[in-house]
């Protein structure tokens, strides 16, 4: 009996070391085994480095602060031209807000306008209408004042330009018929 006890051991052993043989993974099994633990060990990874950019209440709080004090910035910037421009914010004050003219107070602003483009020379013209920061309405005035009719929806930088080529146009026509150019021939008694 006892030589059955010490060769059922080995049997056993063998058995399974056959079976354990077998069951062994090729090559190619093994390789891929590899190739996918890398793969998911490269995912977890990449996993880890997104957890660490997430932001934390404490990083989130030093941000806002942040935009707290440049929001401060930005509205001081709007009404300060130099730092404005030192922080490369376009955009100008008088530009962002409209200023309502009374239509007296239109009238006598074209007139003056009218007055100081009498001397002025045509190619100046232009100019002058630009740098004078004018409203619409005023130029809309000036433009009446001139005999020239205006349109409801046009915009501040078409109305300068018809506005020129009127008084260009109206020096020409002076200047054939008279010998002499002036600012607009039909309004030169009314000036």
């Amino acid at each position: 009996m006892t030589k059955r006890i010490s060769q059922y051991p080995t049997d056993a052993m063998f058995k399974g070391l056959k079976t354990l043989l077998t069951s062994l993974p090729s090559e190619e099994e093994k390789r891929e085994l590899i190739q996918t633990l890398s793969e998911a060990q490269s995912f977890l990874e990449e996993l880890r480095q997104l957890v660490e950019t997430v932001p934390t209440t404490e990083s989130s709080r030093e941000l806002s602060e942040g935009l707290s004090r440049l929001n401060i910035l930005a509205e001081r910037a709007y009404s300060d031209a130099g730092l404005r421009r030192l922080l490369g914010l376009r955009g100008s004050v008088a530009s962002n807000t409209k200023r309502v003219v009374s239509p007296e107070d239109a009238e006598s602003r074209a007139r003056g306008l009218e007055q100081k483009l009498i001397d002025l020379k045509t190619s100046d013209v232009a100019d002058l209408l630009k740098r004078s920061g004018e409203p619409l309405s005023v130029l809309t005035k000036l433009a009446t004042l001139l005999g020239m009719r205006t349109r409801s929806k046009e915009r501040k930088a078409d109305l300068i330009k018809r506005i020129t080529t009127h008084i260009d146009n109206q020096r020409g026509y002076s200047l054939l018929r008279n010998g002499k150019s002036s600012l607009v021939a039909d309004n030169l008694d009314k000036i």
